[in-house]
């Protein structure tokens, strides 16, 4: 957790990293201790002994055991700190953020006796630049009311405290905890442009003269320098920035601009979205210039602007900088050279993480060879051979290095073509681009430039990528596997695009019908800040929502025990909204990828069902109002489900059939209504209903968990989806030959504590004994941070509460309510609204019964009296004891059920019931 830290809120290496220790009397500071790469900080501060605080720079400096403003090389990350408690520091900031629309931070820590916020830009500013956006964003969030120390902000050189280190000002020690880390980080010139532009002076470190006689030299290097300090102290670059140089006469400004900027970092980005101000503007003619500006000249100098207009002479003559300086470029100064390599550049490898942390590392692409007719130079641009012979030269294509590293087709046969692109000063990442844009260069341009990629030859880039096309499908060699579901296989488990065995992982060919759902089954975002949002959502007060996550590590081990049974049916039950149902069911989904992937709905028929569980084969389907269908509809769901094979059907060609899709896992569901009732009602029988293990899931204290809170906590487990069931799967793999015998270990155990559970309840057994087992093993793995055999035993003994109820005979009220339950989808619910009547939920099929939300009820008087019959019960004694208990305002009587509204029909008798009275269910 450290190393993902620290990795990504300090500067890139190239300077010293410094670290402070302090007594813990504070009586003594020893010097400060310089590192040159991150691990070795890392390691410095874990090392340390607890008699001491243990501090960090954000900064790196450019001279050793120095910590001092002027001495710093680059910063990245701004800091806010807030002297309050936890939960009410974290309150106020969001508070504030949202009134502001602002960025999320990128981490935030706990130090013991506060709140430390930070934000992360992509890449490196000097320390001018940086002390301009920190003085704004210092302004800002105090505008907002966040209540915060100004002074810590403003400060490059302060240090914080590092996650995992102790904070000795208390008695005991307090720990210091990263709580949220989302790892984002944000474009420099997208965080000036939130923040107010507040002036600061110009600081030009000692030693280093305002004028340098070498300013010439360096200015015609290819040294990259920051806009935003350039910006924020020249009145050319303000002009131009404000207006695009539209102006008549501008066009020397204009070019004079080009020259500044083509040495800045994303210069020719900023120079093409200034310069489209202008209602002239043409990205051909602008590059060009731009290319001109680089090939024929250096960075333009003051005298070039003094000299363009009358106008621009008086903003020159009105700097402050005037005569002191030679160019406005130096303004972005001190910034280091940014090398380019050769070829693609090294990844630097964040340090390893302590034991039972830390995120799977993504699988580097591996960039194709550069086709014969291109080249690179020592900074890894794309170059085209022009000419033959001794007259060959070679012409820029793309300035910052980009890699063809394959193909992806997409559902609908279509194909993208996989980019990477590694520009200098800012992290790599993946461009797809639609493969039909080759054959349209200008629209190629246009989408490159989207991603921030502008190309000097359109034409040759589009061939560039033929070429490269033309390499991938020649060293494509199709895979020998092929698998038709994900789960157990011969050689592993198969998740999404990858086969997991005991070796490593492989790529298998996968149908078209199943590379459908791959998409789906990818890690996305870190497996820390998964980690973070799943622990704040299902915290102590949620002990059902936690039994959803153990379901899903459970899902795969359900065919363990039983090979040849369908599995179980974990379903969580509440008419109200807010009891965490939903939450439980996207924190169970997150695990493995997106829900989606999972997902089975209402508007899916039962054949399409039925491929659906058998594509996912021993991974979880989740299934949300299952019980909104009718009821012998979902009792035939629950038994296809629970028998685990498909019916077999014709083969497309009309000869013979096709292999039937089957399954073997454990289904995730929630509804508003029993499950157990309903399949009861239908079958007539408790036989599917002892295979569903139902919960009813009460509302958790309404302050657990300020609502905006857990909005952000669920978009932050769903968008950090994918890595704890890689990782899961990964040690499942490892440990397939004992699971068995660990499963057998865990049931007998149960068996033991619920003795009076019969072979017809083995369903809950099995299922309990793998919630235990993956609990057990997600937990070795730092996945969840609470005792799997606390959870288990708590649903044991619910299940157990059931198992009892279920052996005396019902009363007439639940015998009711079991009624109810189990023709939901066929009720009519309206509200009284002034005069008129409002449909609130509209029925599906026969109209059975009308609920009025004053309280009223009115049921077919037939049909209850038929299906209390078809049970075995006295329809007379359970209407007798109705009007007993005063449940019952009359007994018969004729009415309209769909009276006021558009589900017109006859009038049929019916029974009135008073629900406020009545002990129904929460459905009711």
């Amino acid at each position: 957790m450290l190393a993902q830290f620290l990795d990504c809120v300090l500067p890139a290496p190239g300077g010293w990293y410094a670290a402070q220790l302090v007594s813990l009397d504070k009586k003594q500071r020893y010097k400060a201790r310089s590192f040159k790469t991150i691990p070795e900080l890392m390691n410095f501060m874990l090392e340390a002994g607890p008699h001491l605080h243990v501090l960090f720079c954000l900064a790196t400096m450019k001279e050793q055991k120095t910590r001092k403003a002027h001495d710093v090389l680059a910063i990245r990350s701004f800091r806010v700190d807030i002297d309050l408690p936890y939960a009410e520091a974290v309150t106020r900031l969001y508070d504030g953020l949202d009134k502001l629309d602002f960025f999320e931070p990128t981490a935030l820590v706990s130090s013991g006796g506060g709140l430390h916020a930070y934000w992360t830009l992509h890449c490196d500013l000097p320390y001018s630049s940086w002390l301009m956006l920190a003085t704004g964003l210092n302004k800002r969030l105090l505008d907002a009311g966040v209540p915060m120390d100004p002074k810590v902000t403003k400060d490059a050189v302060r240090p914080p405290r590092a996650p995992g280190t102790w904070n000795h000002n208390y008695d005991p020690p307090r720990q210091v905890r990263l709580l949220e880390f989302s790892g984002n980080r944000y474009d420099p010139i997208e965080f000036a442009e939130s923040i107010p532009q507040v002036p600061i002076e110009l600081r030009i470190p000692k030693g280093r003269p305002s004028n340098d006689k070498n300013e010439d030299a360096r200015i015609k290097q290819d040294i990259i320098s920051d806009p935003v300090a350039i910006l924020n102290h020249c009145a050319q670059l303000r002009y131009f920035a404000e207006t695009g140089c539209s102006n008549e006469g501008d066009e020397p400004v204009w070019k004079a601009c080009a020259g500044a900027l083509k040495f800045c970092v994303n210069g020719e980005i900023i120079f093409h979205n200034w310069s489209r101000k202008d209602d002239r503007y043409n990205f051909d003619e602008a590059q060009a210039k731009l290319d001109d500006r680089r090939e024929t000249s250096g960075g333009s100098l003051c005298s070039q602007f003094h000299g363009a207009s009358l106008a621009a002479k008086a903003r020159c003559e009105a700097c402050p900088h005037w005569t002191k300086i030679k160019s406005p470029i130096v303004l972005g100064y001190p910034c280091p050279p940014i090398e380019k390599p050769a070829e693609l550049p090294p990844r630097v490898e964040p340090p390893e993480a302590p034991s039972g942390a830390g995120d799977v590392p993504p699988e580097r692409p591996v960039p194709l060879p550069t086709p014969n007719d291109f080249a690179r130079d020592n900074s890894g641009s794309l170059l085209v051979k022009v000419g033959s012979g001794d007259k060959q030269t070679l012409s820029m294509v793309c300035h910052d290095p980009i890699y063809f590293i394959g193909r992806s087709v997409n559902p609908n046969g279509s194909y993208h073509d996989q980019l990477l692109h590694c520009p200098a000063n800012a992290p790599e990442k993946q461009i797809d681009i639609p493969a039909r844009l080759v054959a349209s260069p200008t629209d190629l341009a246009k989408d490159l430039q989207e991603h921030g990629v502008a190309l000097r030859n359109v034409p040759k880039f589009a061939l560039w990528m033929v070429c490269s096309e033309e390499i991938y499908s020649a060293s494509k060699k199709p895979p020998s596997m092929s698998f038709e579901q994900f789960g157990w296989n011969s050689k592993g488990f198969l998740w999404g695009d990858r086969l997991l065995t005991s070796a490593g992982t492989e790529r298998p060919r996968i149908p078209p019908a199943l590379g459908q759902r791959v998409k789906h089954f990818q890690p996305q975002g870190s497996l820390e800040s998964w980690k973070g949002a799943s622990q704040a959502l299902l915290s102590e007060n949620f002990p059902l929502q936690r039994l959803a996550l153990l379901g899903s590590f459970a899902a795969p081990l359900m065919p363990i025990m039983s090979p040849d049974e369908g599995g179980a049916v974990l379903h969580f039950v509440s008419a109200d909204s807010g009891t965490g149902k939903s939450t439980g069911l996207k924190v169970a989904a997150s695990v493995w990828g997106n829900a989606l992937g999972l997902q089975c709905t209402l508007a899916d028929t039962k054949a399409s069902t039925g491929i659906q569980w058998g594509m996912l084969g021993n991974l979880p389907p989740l299934f949300d109002e299952l019980v909104m269908r009718k009821a012998d509809e979902a009792e035939n769901l629950l038994r296809l489900f629970t028998t685990g094979v498909d019916k077999a059907r014709a083969a497309r060609d009309g000869e013979g059939l096709r292999k039937a899709s089957s399954w073997n896992t454990l289904m995730i569901s929630a509804g508003n209504a029993s499950l157990v009732h309903t399949v009861t009602a239908a079958s007539r029988s408790s036989a599917m209903a002892e295979r569903v293990l139902e919960f009813e899931v009460e509302m958790p204290p309404v302050s657990s968990m300020d609502l905006l809170r857990g909005q952000r906590m669920r978009n932050q487990v769903q968008a950090n989806c994918g890595h704890a069931g890689l990782l899961y799967l990964q040690a499942l793999v490892a440990q397939r030959a004992g699971l068995r015998e660990s499963m057998e270990t865990l049931e007998a155990v149960l068996r033991e504590m619920y003795p009076q559970w019969g072979s017809n309840r083995r369903y809950w057994l099995r299922a309990l004994s793998a919630m235990l087992l993956g609990g057990n093993l997600a937990n070795s793995l730092g996945l969840i941070d609470f005792d799997p055999m606390g959870v288990v035993e708590h649903a044991a003994n619910l299940l157990d509460t059931r198992h009892v109820a279920e052996g005396r005979k019902p009363d007439a009220e639940e015998l009711l309510a079991t009624y109810l339950d189990a023709h939901l989808v066929q009720t009519l619910v309206v509200e009284q609204f002034g005069g008129s009547i409002r449909v609130v939920e509209a029925p599906h099929g026969d109209l059975l019964i009308r609920k009025d939300l004053t309280g009223t009820c009115q049921i077919s008087k037939v049909h209850f009296r038929n299906w209390l019959s078809s049970r075995d019960q006295n329809p007379d004694k359970v209407v007798q004891a109705l009007r007993d208990r005063g449940s019952m305002a009359s007994h018969d009587r004729r009415a309209y059920l769909g009276a006021g509204t558009q589900f017109t029909g006859g009038q049929v008798h019916v029974l009135e019931l008073t629900l406020s009275a009545s002990r129904t269910p929460a459905s009711s």
